[in-house]
């Protein structure tokens, strides 16, 4: 956290993604924890709030399911959008170096995401606040990550590069969201 583009760097040099991947399974899990827990409090409140008419039945599976695509899946297909965009701007560069660069960013965003968790039990309104103010973090990090890492690439291509993967990914992300939204809808 202290150092973190040079450290992707350093770590990247080795090409190994083994680092990336943990810091994006790591995250992955917090997420998937957070999640059942609050999904647990959720049925239990309700199961209370119905005197015991009401046996919830919360779809735990789907919910992993979701999570699972969401943070683990959606990280390493940016990796592969980012290392192809790289390609076709003229850069160098591999599709590990890309998974470390998306796991230091998936380090802040835990970090982001437990602190507006927390946050979010004390004053909902303080949390979205925080989230606000904190996210834009994981992309610059994940920017000079990028920058630090890619070679034989034009420095005033780059921000370009970079843009035009971030928004393929924005995209691809809207779209699982609004599938998996609507699937939800139409099972329901």
């Amino acid at each position: 956290i202290k150092a973190p583009v040079s450290r992707v760097r350093k770590i990247s040099e080795s090409n190994s993604p083994m680092v990336g991947i943990e810091f994006i399974v790591a995250k992955t899990i917090v997420f998937l924890v957070v999640v059942l827990i609050a999904m647990a409090i959720i049925a239990g409140k309700i199961e209370s709030a119905s005197h015991g008419y009401a046996e919830v039945d919360m779809p735990y599976f789907r919910a992993i399911l979701i999570v699972l695509i969401m943070t683990a899946g959606v990280d390493f297909l940016e990796a592969v959008i980012m290392k192809a965009i790289t390609g076709a701007f003229g850069g160098r560069t591999n599709v590990n170096t890309m998974i470390n660069i998306i796991g230091a960013r998936a380090i802040y965003d835990t970090c982001v995401f437990l602190i507006v968790v927390i946050l979010w039990l004390m004053a909902w309104e303080v949390a979205i606040g925080a989230f606000v103010l904190l996210s834009p973090i994981s992309t610059f990090i994940q920017f000079a990550a990028y920058q630090g890492c890619v070679q034989q690439m034009n420095e005033n291509r780059k921000p370009y590069a970079y843009f035009i993967a971030k928004l393929c990914m924005s995209v691809i992300s809207a779209l699982v969201v609004y599938l998996i939204a609507r699937s939800i809808i139409s099972a329901a």
